[in-house]
């Protein structure tokens, strides 16, 4: 199948795990990071830095491969960079057909260089909006926060503060001894202010209680959960979406085997999915390569990504309710002339 062809949504993107390799070793160079301490390499070259990141496909769970992170972190503090990061990724998703997409990152991690959060908030979104312009995909933000430091809250003071430019909340980081509880105060603090763009990741490195924590803390989405849910949960499930990532699932060993992975029940029980990326980089990925690996894992064909880009639509956190239902209209395009839906 020539998925090239059909027009795609990416929820799950992560700008610092989804950069070229060029660019990290550009922006390394320019703003003086050492590879080399960060890498372990003697001698690091293009060649050999591009190959340490993309090892992270080869982790042997969600902490090793976290690692990688601090290199591409570090490349990542200053408004320019920034700006590139996210200039760089609409144009990558672009290249394979995805018609809108949404970035996260978290403005906590970006500071080091002395720059505020809310001025990285600024030069990302000025890159969405650049890219966007150039190629005509359309972008939404989504702001993460760490779940094993102690800012979730401000983090979602900024996201309400700057509407303007940020669409989404999220909790990242590793899952295992900090659960979703552990940031209830920022969860109330979005949902009494009625934000309505709020994911979670949970089940990649734990079981279903933390999706269903996800589910209570009032996320709309929930990113991975890679964990066969029992009958209750799958009901409330069905209310939501998950950001399903293939690829990075198998790279942390969330699933032994993509065979495996739950998004087959998913599909199954009416659970409203959207493969995604996660970290384009890191898992040595593109949505054409993932729909390319569901097809042959799941047997699905064409009609499948159609239907699920199309359902996914209603979960966009960035799109009115207008621009909503003209995107369904332009996935729909994409059918070819010899696919009944």
């Amino acid at each position: 199948m020539n998925f090239s062809r059909l027009k795609k949504l990416e929820f799950h993107d992560h700008l610092d795990g989804s950069l070229r390799p060029l660019t990290v070793w550009e922006e390394a160079q320019k703003n003086g990071v050492n590879i080399a301490c960060l890498t372990g390499e003697t001698h690091p070259t293009p060649e050999s830095t591009e190959k340490w990141l993309k090892s992270a496909a080869a982790s042997r769970n969600l902490n090793s491969f976290l690692e990688k992170f601090a290199l591409t972190t570090a490349v990542l503090q200053t408004e320019e960079s920034l700006f590139r990061a996210a200039r760089e990724t609409v144009h990558d998703w672009h290249a394979v057909n995805t018609v809108y997409g949404e970035t996260r990152f978290a403005p906590e991690n970006h500071t080091a260089g002395g720059l505020s959060e809310e001025r990285a908030v600024e030069a990302v979104a000025a890159g969405l909006k650049a890219g966007s312009a150039e190629t005509g995909v359309r972008t939404g933000l989504i702001l993460c926060a760490m779940r094993q430091n102690c800012r979730s809250r401000k983090t979602a003071e900024l996201c309400l503060k700057r509407q303007d430019l940020v669409c989404g909340f999220d909790l990242a980081g590793p899952e295992r001894g900090f659960p979703v509880t552990l940031h209830e105060e920022a969860f109330r603090l979005l949902r009494e202010a009625g934000f309505r763009g709020i994911t979670c990741h949970a089940g990649e490195d734990a079981n279903e209680e933390a999706v269903s924590l996800a589910v209570e803390a009032g996320a709309l989405r929930v990113g991975h959960a890679a964990v066969f849910a029992d009958q209750p949960l799958r009901k409330r499930l069905r209310e939501r979406l998950i950001e399903c990532c293939l690829t990075s699932n198998e790279a942390t060993r969330a699933v032994s085997d993509i065979r495996c992975h739950p998004v087959k029940t998913f599909f199954a029980d009416g659970i409203p999915f959207l493969l995604c990326c996660d970290d384009r980089l890191m898992c040595n990925t593109d949505l054409n390569r993932e729909y390319a690996r569901a097809a042959d894992a799941f047997g699905w064909d064409e009609s499948v990504f159609i239907e699920m880009n199309r359902r996914a639509v209603d979960f966009a956190f960035g799109l009115t309710d207008d621009e909503k239902t003209r995107l369904k209209a332009e996935i729909g395009e994409s059918v070819p002339s010899d696919t009944n839906l």
